[in-house]
């Protein structure tokens, strides 16, 4: 008799580790295998009946798991996550983010679409980023109604969105894309490269403003982005003056953390000048974060140092703070002067 008692406390002590394991936390479950079949669940009015010998107290324990079972199961079919809908850690949009951008920078669109999906669905700060290079891709695929379609929505989704004058120009060229191939137009970005290539090799005081013109213009973002590049590779004033404006957030995001990075790579005074006055003008994290790693990519350059040491002075948010004072401890075994600085700490 005690033994069997045993039996059914033990069981259903289980039962009940069972149910609470399966129910939901703050944040929805992922989807479940199904469970296997369970046996024929007695009536519960049979499970509440008291059984009068050891075999038939097996057979409702053994129902009551069944039934345990079958909550379980219950409960992890409620629990399936919406599709496109994704729990990410820390950074994990931007990763989605930057793989999309190598796929349409090798102008595998096709494979771009899922991780911009994805980004999209998780509703990430990039969201609208992702719906204009979704849009992109679609119309490079030849799918100019569903291209139209992700426009429309990011419009309607993000009508703040510093996106939305290149959006508005895609749709435009989507509209003009009527009866034309993906080939001819893909066609057409390149062959304005070439021709810029020519000119800033022949005439580049003569490019400067037709680079001006077509960053500021209604050309595709990709386009731009080539167009920046051509630009930093000449190192007069006045390309770095085109550069500065794009990085003072005058256009497009991602070109403005373009040109912020192009400008850490000059290595120049005056560059890290025209970073010091990003930094000081545009308060958003994203920016102020571009422009420390910008300083910091120039190791043997002093007055990037000087510029981080500055920043690191006066600069009041802690984890901006703490991002400065990470990249000058890793310049203090080359750079005399951010080793100076940890020493200021030290004291």
């Amino acid at each position: 008799m005690t033994t069997s008692r045993s039996f059914l406390i033990g069981t259903f002590v289980f039962i009940a580790a069972v149910a609470s394991a399966q129910e939901p936390g703050p944040f929805p479950a992922p989807a479940q295998p199904p469970l296997p079949a369970a046996p024929a669940v007695p009536a519960t009015a049979d499970l509440a009946r008291p059984a009068s010998n050891p075999s038939d107290r097996k057979k409702v324990a053994t129902a009551a798991f069944a039934q345990a079972q079958k909550k379980a199961a219950g409960v992890a079919a409620a629990a399936k996550v919406e599709p496109n809908v994704f729990f990410w850690e820390p950074g994990a949009s931007e990763s989605w983010y930057s793989q999309a951008r190598a796929w349409i920078d090798r102008d595998q669109y096709d494979r771009a679409l899922e991780p911009l999906d994805k980004v999209i669905g998780a509703k990430a700060a990039r969201a609208d980023a992702a719906m204009y290079w979704k849009a992109y891709s679609l119309l490079k695929l030849a799918r100019r109604d569903e291209a139209l379609s992700t426009l429309e929505q990011m419009q309607k989704q993000h009508p703040d969105s510093r996106w939305l004058r290149d959006a508005r120009a895609l749709e435009v060229e989507a509209k003009q894309a009527a009866g034309q191939s993906v080939a001819t137009n893909m066609a057409d970005d390149d062959v304005k490269l070439l021709a810029l290539n020519g000119i800033m090799r022949t005439d580049p005081e003569a490019a400067l403003p037709v680079v001006e013109k077509m960053l500021s213009g209604g050309g595709s973002v990709r386009l731009k982005e080539r167009a920046l590049f051509v630009l930093s590779q000449n190192k007069s004033d006045r390309a770095r003056e085109i550069i500065g404006s794009v990085a003072r957030g005058t256009s497009n995001p991602d070109l403005q953390l373009l040109a912020i990075r192009y400008l850490g790579v000059s290595s120049t005074p005056e560059g890290v000048a025209a970073l010091l006055t990003v930094y000081r003008t545009d308060t958003s994290m994203p920016t102020r974060k571009a422009v420390v790693s910008a300083l910091a990519s120039g190791h043997n350059n002093p007055a990037a140092t000087n510029g981080l040491i500055t920043l690191a002075r006066s600069e009041r948010n802690p984890e901006l703070r703490t991002l400065i004072v990470r990249h000058l401890s890793n310049l203090a075994s080359s750079a005399p002067d951010a080793r100076a600085y940890m020493f200021e700490l030290l004291k």
